[in-house]
């Protein structure tokens, strides 16, 4: 499973106005220049982001955007439900592209269910990370990962 171009840069998006000093605005532009993207991806991912409360757009000549949350009570889960579509909806009899006019597992998906499943388990590891837990380095947050798998298989036992 991974997640969508849309998902990791509405993260990186959310990561800068992070590390941004305290009431301190962030451009589209700064965005935009950091991660080598256009304009207009990173103001599309914005305007998600605002519709679903996690920014605030502030206009003006020192105008931009400013996080509503505090990184340390924004779950990465929160930010990919904003941004993107739960895994599953991946099997989604509407939009299925074979010969008949609908899927022919429509009432009965085994597919469907294993998505559901999926989904369930990673937007739980999603929900025990926050936007904060993402500013530090590759490496602790591996060590990080590596820690709650051993809580967790732990607890399980």
């Amino acid at each position: 499973m991974r997640l969508s171009a849309r998902e990791e840069y509405g993260l990186r998006c959310l990561l800068h106005l992070a590390r941004a000093a305290p009431g301190a605005c962030v451009t589209i532009a700064e965005i935009a220049k950091a991660e080598a993207l256009t304009d207009a991806n990173i103001a599309k991912l914005m305007r998600l982001l605002r519709q679903a409360g996690l920014v605030n757009s502030v206009r003006g000549r020192s105008g931009g955007y400013t996080l509503t949350i505090t990184p340390e009570s924004l779950s990465v889960s929160r930010v990919v439900d904003a941004i993107g579509e739960r895994l599953g909806h991946a099997c989604d009899c509407g939009r299925f592209s074979g010969m008949g006019e609908r899927c022919v597992h429509g009432d009965d998906c085994a597919m469907r269910g294993l998505f559901a499943g999926i989904d369930g388990v990673v937007h739980d590891f999603l929900s025990g990370w926050t936007l904060a837990d993402l500013l530090y380095p590759e490496g602790e947050i591996r060590e990080r990962i590596g820690r709650r798998a051993s809580r967790s298989r732990a607890a399980e036992a």
